[in-house]
């Protein structure tokens, strides 16, 4: 089920990124999900992704080294899948193994993730603006 708006779940930052790009963006995810969810992006809207953010963490670690850039996509820029489509990825989703979880943990795991990644993302904005403060108060002291 497709919800009437996703934004809130984004960082901030993401959540500015978007609405940035698209004022009248509601509902964004990644092409893939896109599919999972019904739904394609439009082959004429593929060259006008809405570009977010996406942490990377360190190896083994839960600090965040860098970000990348990843495109997604608002509702209004993708279409309704045929039938045939829709069989197509059915088929292929039931060849994914999803291993013991119940629907209840994979939200509760999707959950964690999500947080997971808030926490990640606002320590690294913490750092770097600590370090940008930092530099300009150097270059203060040494005018």
């Amino acid at each position: 089920m497709i919800p009437k708006s996703n934004l809130q779940s984004l960082s901030t930052d993401n959540k500015q990124l978007v609405l940035s790009q698209n004022s009248e963006a509601t509902v964004v995810f990644g092409s893939a999900q896109w599919r999972t969810l019904g739904r394609q992006v439009d082959v004429n809207e593929m060259d006008h992704p809405i570009m977010i953010l996406k942490p990377v963490f360190e190896p083994g670690s839960n600090d965040v080294s860098d970000f990348i850039s990843v495109p997604v996509y608002d509702i209004s820029q993708t279409v309704v899948l045929t039938e045939a489509e829709r069989r197509s990825i059915d088929t292929n989703l039931r060849q994914v193994p999803t291993g013991p979880r119940s629907s209840k943990e994979r939200a509760n795991l999707s959950w964690w993730l999500v947080m997971k990644n808030r926490k990640g993302l606002q320590d690294y904005l913490n750092k770097a603006a600590y370090r940008d403060l930092q530099n300009e108060i150097e270059q203060d002291i040494s005018v």
